[in-house]
């Protein structure tokens, strides 16, 4: 259960640590929107724009506002201290970006030069990053919490173990052999153990922190990420052996559908009466892992779109992820300044109103619903990519505003006086 005695607000990072790696996300929204644009209907058909937008919503976007998230919540939530913060979110920062770039220009140009690279800097910073939280995180007594989120590094480190592998077989350096093994574990590890198992392991604490909501079941807590993380070491043998490959992925959809389920139940029992756009977030994120849990099921007995899969996912992940940002970044602003004493630090709805994130809902909604009917009629994708784009400027427009405001008040506030002499 958890109790504010559970957080420990101390070991905080500087602000701008998680800040930067937000700003980041919003940004590489507006790229994915972009491109969009830009390559039209050839993302329903062209392999390799499908490769490079895939690429800019995990990475570019989801790691992004993931390891942000992380940089704020292993020492708030999870008690784990990060030694120099700064400097280490800082240089990783900029081996992610360049690292992600050229992997980029290498899907779009096949050039062995740029996939190495990738690998060297991508590589790198992921496997910097997981190490060091696992480091920490294996030094501490397990919560609810601590415990998915280390499965969901682990997860990380595997994936990017055989992306790297893919690599080195598109840059010809080792033989093709497993290719498309290599790309299953691979996407399995990064979705499911990384994307779903951290976004549920947070969903651990912050449901009930931030809408007062019953807890999770203990048992429930410990058991989800261990099982999710079993099925997927068993999803590695299954590649190479050939046995129960169906029923290993249809349980991890399970996985994923009670986790949903569970979750829209307990904020359904929330004991806040006040209405919450950020809630709305939540539930709409649920509802698409439910949908995308049923037919990733259905796909294996009839032929399923995975271009819808992939939208329904995408909306689960980036509907919650936006519902979180909500909630961290004005808090960030009103935490660290009124940790530093100033008076006339802004309240959290002073620095993101609630009507915009009521506006950002229903843009969420619009655009996801003009992007399901673009299967159906294609021309629709220009405007749903345009809302896109919308959607992610307003995005970085919030974060922005809310570290200027931050600045402003440390150039300009007044902070309280303790001399009374």
């Amino acid at each position: 259960m958890f109790t504010n005695a559970s957080l420990s607000f101390e070991a905080a990072p500087p602000i701008q640590v998680v800040l930067r790696y937000f700003l980041s996300a919003t940004i590489f929204g507006v790229v994915l929107a972009l491109f969009f644009l830009f390559e039209g209907n050839r993302v329903f058909s062209d392999l390799v724009s499908q490769l490079i937008a895939t690429h800019i919503f995990t990475i570019g976007i989801m790691a992004s506002f993931m390891f942000g998230a992380l940089f704020q919540m292993l020492p708030v939530v999870c008690g784990v201290s990060v030694n120099k913060p700064t400097k280490l979110a800082m240089r990783l920062h900029y081996a992610f970006i360049v690292g992600l770039f050229l992997l980029l220009f290498g899907f779009k140009s096949g050039a062995n030069v740029a996939y190495l690279g990738a690998g060297v800097l991508l590589g790198g910073a992921f496997f910097i990053m997981s190490f060091v939280f696992l480091y920490k995180l294996g030094q501490i007594h397990f919560n609810n919490a601590s415990r998915g989120i280390f499965f969901a590094l682990l997860s990380i480190a595997i994936a990017i173990f055989f992306a790297l592998l893919m690599l080195l077989q598109r840059a010809q350096i080792i033989d093709a052999n497993f290719y498309l093994s290599f790309k299953t574990i691979h996407l399995s590890f990064a979705l499911f153990g990384w994307i779903f198992l951290l976004i549920s392991s947070v969903s651990f604490q912050v449901i009930e922190m931030f809408y007062v909501t019953p807890p999770f079941k203990t048992l429930y807590a410990k058991t989800l990420p261990i099982a999710l993380f079993f099925l997927l070491l068993l999803g590695i043998f299954a590649q190479f052996f050939s046995f129960a490959f169906t029923f290993l992925y249809i349980a991890i959809a399970l996985i994923i559908a009670i986790h949903s389920l569970y979750s829209f139940y307990l904020l359904q029992k929330k004991k806040r009466a006040a209405s919450d756009a950020t809630i709305w977030l939540w539930k709409l994120g649920l509802m698409n892992g439910i949908l995308f849990a049923l037919l990733f099921i259905a796909s294996f007995f009839t032929s399923v779109s995975h271009l819808l899969l992939a939208l329904f996912f995408s909306f689960f992940a980036l509907s919650i992820v936006f519902a979180m940002m909500f909630k961290i970044v004005p808090f960030l602003v009103w935490f660290h300044l009124n940790k530093e004493g100033y008076l006339n630090a802004p309240m959290m709805h002073e620095v993101i109103h609630p009507k915009a994130i009521r506006f950002h809902f229903y843009l969420v909604l619009i655009t996801q619903a003009l992007f399901l009917l673009s299967n159906l009629f294609h021309p629709l994708f220009y405007l749903s990519s345009f809302l896109l784009f919308i959607l992610f400027v307003k995005s970085f427009y919030h974060v922005y505003h809310a570290w200027h405001l931050y600045l402003d008040v440390l150039k300009n506030g007044a902070k309280f006086d303790f001399n009374f002499s």
